[in-house]
């Protein structure tokens, strides 16, 4: 059984966001976990699940571990810290829908090199007026399956072009086609760019991607987009991640607990 041990507000050094880490034990199997790390106050930065051996742990003794391990586990994600899958572009151009009648998904097809972890979706902020209208955003995989899915507008935290919204996150896997698209309507003000000449990947992204619309029987809402174009993307829509750490990483993590704990003893 696991038990809420407390949440630990901790900072690094050098980086200027504080969060907040949850962290759970359970005193019959002796062990701790921190299940989740977050911005206080803004975007939800990492959800980092780690188990480490609390051997012989009291209530006390459980506290001052879990310092050391938030410590631990903030490190681990600063040095790991992923941002925008878009990080730039140039050349396009603006438009209001794929359709003039009914609303329609359009985005880009992109695939990964390694591992990676979608925490964030977000929509396109840079016409003039800026964004008017909440937007439903999808991700999908090769077969249109719905991944996850959310609602980016006005209210979202805005980081460049982009206004971004959390959503539940979903590990992306090198070999999988993923589409990612947001449902624009001509009456809703806002745009999107399609065609950019020039696009910038952050380096987990393979630069093979690919602008999608919906076909006639797309239309209506957030559908899977079956339209492929020839052009790099229609930047409706962006994504925010993060790397998954490596296992040594976590290993490592997982001794320092251990010691932890001895030195508690």
């Amino acid at each position: 059984m696991w038990l809420s041990a407390l949440d630990v507000p901790a900072r690094v050094r050098g980086d200027k966001w504080d969060s907040l880490l949850h962290v759970e034990r359970s005193p019959a199997k002796r062990l701790c976990r921190c299940v989740t790390g977050r911005k206080v106050g803004g975007f939800r930065r990492a959800l980092v699940w780690a188990r480490v051996s609390a051997v012989g742990a009291d209530s006390g003794g459980t506290k001052e571990m879990v310092r050391t391990i938030a410590a631990a586990l903030l490190v681990t994600v600063a040095g790991t810290a992923g941002g925008q899958a878009i990080t730039g572009f140039s050349g396009g151009t603006q438009f209001g829908a794929w359709d003039a009648t009914q609303p329609g998904v359009v985005g880009w097809r992109f695939d990964v090199n390694t591992p990676i972890i979608l925490t964030d979706i977000g929509v396109f902020n840079g016409d003039i007026d800026g964004l008017t209208a909440n937007h439903e955003v999808g991700l999908w995989d090769s077969a249109g399956n719905l991944l996850t899915q959310g609602v980016a507008g006005p209210g979202g935290t805005a980081l460049g072009q982009f206004t971004y919204s959390s959503v539940e996150d979903v590990v992306l896997t090198p070999g999988e086609r993923y589409t990612i698209g947001a449902v624009y309507d001509i009456n809703d003000g806002d745009s999107y760019v399609s065609g950019p000449s020039v696009l910038n990947l952050a380096p987990e992204i393979n630069p093979t991607t690919n602008g999608v619309f919906p076909d006639t029987g797309d239309l209506g809402g957030l559908f899977f987009p079956t339209g492929d174009s020839t052009n790099l993307a229609r930047l409706g829509t962006n994504f925010l991640y993060r790397p998954i750490p490596a296992p040594a990483s976590l290993a490592l993590l997982g001794l320092g607990g251990v010691a932890a704990c001895r030195r508690r003893r």
